[in-house]
């Protein structure tokens, strides 16, 4: 069942395409006490029904020097948001651009915040986002953003078509998805628009609690996968360490039990890719760069250990993979899972 990766140049070449320079280590909470405190918000990510609130939705914060204390100067390379309930968000779209200020304040003004030259660190759409409730949640950031200590940080999060999921991936009947938020954290925010955001929004001090990282290893799960003619949809966990020297395993579940598993490698994300027929609800997530085949086993699991070199060059990269299974009856298809994305930190 298990196979391990004879595929690792992959891996290793990101150590030779790189050129940043190697990453101090901190992440920064903002406040800092843990992701399971303080009350839950909306803003700006949506909740289960768009009737309960308006699923498109942009959002402000200003982050001072204060607040961001010994976070070194560098990049950031990825936040995380603290979530109050397990489950899934799923966005039509979603924008997160960063930029920094000599200002410590917000005004009323999106575009004034944000300056001439902001840096679009993810876009996307179709988005999944996975995460657990009580944990700081990356995002998923797709580029890194160049942070000079001693000013501020505005982060700007745009989306639309904004709802929680049940971890079934069903609408949720229960919970809502909102997540933590400050008292004394900085946000500007509009709500409800059709197809464009206003240019001014509705200040507060009850932004979210925020994570900030110039280095970190992490583990994560986006996207959503496809059932095939089953009616479960296989699911995708990595665990194990993202860090130079250590193995990430990537596991297969509730997949068809010993059939044919490939196990895709990428080095770059792109936008959902719906596969053509007879493959239909399937998507391929990231770039082809590498793979492992191997059978699952009587209960649908499959099991692949990702070995990293011990190479510094290696902090701060990423990779991602999905899982595919291939069906032969009742008709020839496809089953596919989530696909995970590796932080090396």
């Amino acid at each position: 069942m298990n196979r391990a990766l004879t595929l690792l140049s992959p891996i290793a070449l990101l150590s030779v395409i790189t050129s940043a320079p190697l990453p101090a280590q901190g992440s920064i909470a903002v406040p800092v006490t843990g992701p399971s405190q303080g009350a839950c918000n909306a803003i700006p990510f949506g909740v289960r029904t768009p009737t309960e609130w308006p699923e498109n939705q942009r959002y402000q914060t200003l982050l001072t020097p204060q607040q961001l204390g010994t976070l070194p100067r560098g990049y950031i390379r990825e936040i995380a948001f603290a979530p109050c309930y397990d489950g899934v968000h799923r966005f039509g779209s979603l924008t997160i651009r960063m930029s920094q200020t000599q200002k410590q304040k917000l005004t009323t003004t999106f575009a004034a915040n944000l300056g001439p030259n902001p840096v679009t660190v993810l876009q996307s759409r179709d988005f999944y986002w996975h995460y657990r409730k009580g944990a700081w949640s990356p995002i998923g950031l797709q580029l890194p953003f160049k942070f000079t200590a001693g000013q501020s940080l505005i982060i700007d999060v745009e989306v639309t078509r904004g709802r929680f999921l049940a971890p079934d991936f069903q609408p949720s009947v229960k919970d809502s998805g909102r997540f933590r938020r400050g008292d004394d954290i900085q946000r500007l925010y509009a709500v409800g628009w059709k197809t464009q955001p206003p240019a001014t929004g509705v200040l507060s001090p009850a932004g979210l609690r925020v994570r900030v990282s110039s280095r970190l290893s992490a583990l994560g799960i986006f996207g959503i996968g496809c059932a095939g003619t089953g009616k479960q949809m296989p699911e995708l966990d990595l665990s194990g360490s993202a860090t130079p020297g250590g193995t990430t395993t990537a596991t297969l579940s509730r997949g068809i039990s010993n059939a044919p598993t490939l196990m895709i490698l990428g080095l770059n994300s792109r936008l959902p890719f719906p596969l053509v027929l007879p493959f239909n609800g399937c998507r391929l997530y990231h770039t082809l760069d590498a793979n492992a085949a191997m059978m699952s086993d009587a209960s649908g699991r499959a099991a692949v250990p990702i070995p990293l070199p011990n190479l510094p060059q290696l902090i701060g990269q990423k990779f991602y993979t999905q899982f595919f299974q291939f069906e032969f009856s009742p008709a020839i298809g496809l089953r596919a899972s989530p696909y995970g994305r590796v932080l090396i930190g």
